[in-house]
């Protein structure tokens, strides 16, 4: 990964700090909204009111540019990487002997020059927006909510290790669960692949009706699995919202 991605470093680069600018500039909106209520509403000068949530609109509005700015030339850097990754996979594969082809099996060539690199562009791109302003928002959240709240923010940092070991126990079970979807796939794909090829021959022996409950049998197997992948993951959410909640 690291030679596709070195070529694409100032691009990350940059694209990240607007995404660190612009979520520094979210962490603000809170803060402004306190700083209105507590002390110029008080005072009941309706100036400073419509200065201040002018201010606050304006800000919004900046963190709303630079978010989607930023969200976007991940995109693209993401997409420029896995171009030249998919290409290499390509040509690595069309240099593969016929040994090797049958130990891989083409089935699982075609996903791993196909799914795989979109599940990897996928993660490029929530590399670059959530895993950078993910820690962003929670370290300054929790900044600003002790420079706000001292006493609700040691509530919520007292709930950071209970969240941690949760996630990180569910996102350790859910690994084999992947790879059990990853197989799936390769097997889905060739079932595909077997009877594009043999077409003929399933027409000739009226073998249609079977192919199609072969077909349905291995997509529905792939169809739960996923599910059952997807809800455990889902639960993480949930349970933290409970922690946090309690």
């Amino acid at each position: 990964m690291k030679e596709y991605i070195k070529p694409f470093t100032r691009q990350m680069a940059f694209g990240i700090t607007i995404k660190a600018v612009g979520s520094f500039i979210e962490l603000l909106l809170p803060y402004t909204l306190a700083l209105i209520i507590d002390e110029i509403i008080p005072t009941r000068d309706i100036q400073k009111v419509m200065i201040y949530g002018l201010g606050m609109v304006i800000l919004a509005f900046i963190a709303y540019r630079m978010n989607v700015y930023a969200n976007r030339r991940a995109s693209k850097i993401s997409k420029e990487i896995i171009v030249e990754m998919r290409d290499d996979l390509f040509q690595r594969a069309l240099t593969l002997t016929s040994h090797q082809i049958d130990n891989i099996g083409i089935s699982s060539l075609e996903t791993r020059v196909t799914t795989d690199t979109y599940n990897v562009h996928r993660m490029l791109g929530m590399t670059q927006r959530m895993g950078i302003r993910g820690p962003i928002l929670l370290l300054g959240g929790i900044i600003i909510s002790f420079a706000m709240e001292p006493v609700l923010a040691l509530v919520m940092v007292s709930m950071l290790p209970f969240i941690s070991i949760l996630t990180y126990f569910r996102a350790k079970k859910s690994i084999p669960l992947y790879r059990q979807v990853q197989e799936k796939q390769d097997h889905l794909i060739g079932v595909v692949r077997e009877n594009i090829q043999g077409m003929r021959i399933i027409k000739a022996f009226v073998q249609h009706e079977h192919e199609e409950m072969k077909f349905e049998g291995v997509n529905d197997g792939l169809v739960s699995t996923e599910t059952y992948v997807g809800t455990k993951m889902a639960l993480i959410n949930p349970l933290m919202n409970l922690f946090m909640a309690v």
